[in-house]
């Protein structure tokens, strides 16, 4: 009748995982993890978009000054931490995991 044929010992070891999910998850280290995770995100994202900027070619017919430097680079810090807030990468959301596990290892 059971047509699932599962191995008791991977549902011995997928209940300790969530019990280990909910431990990490409570922690106030957890939470430091999760934020540094996502700073780290926020990095990557910045590089990319400045990458991705310098593949623009620029007509020259308007000069950039030192104040549009400096404002568009703060634009991309800002929407970095955006993108990176969202979850729409994934990135912190893999770090955070595979760190989290190792920590508790």
């Amino acid at each position: 009748m059971n047509n699932l044929n599962l191995d008791p010992n991977q549902i011995v070891g997928n209940s300790k995982a969530v019990n280990l999910q909910k431990s990490i998850t409570n922690s106030k280290d957890d939470q430091k993890l999760k934020e540094s995770c996502k700073e780290f995100e926020a990095m990557f994202i910045k590089q990319m978009l400045s990458s991705m900027k310098k593949t623009v070619n620029k007509s020259g017919l308007i000069k950039e000054n030192m104040g549009e430097k400096i404002f568009d680079d703060m634009l991309s810090d800002e929407y970095s931490k955006s993108m990176a807030q969202t979850s729409s990468f994934g990135i912190a959301d893999m770090m955070y995991k595979q760190l989290a596990v190792q920590k508790y290892q």
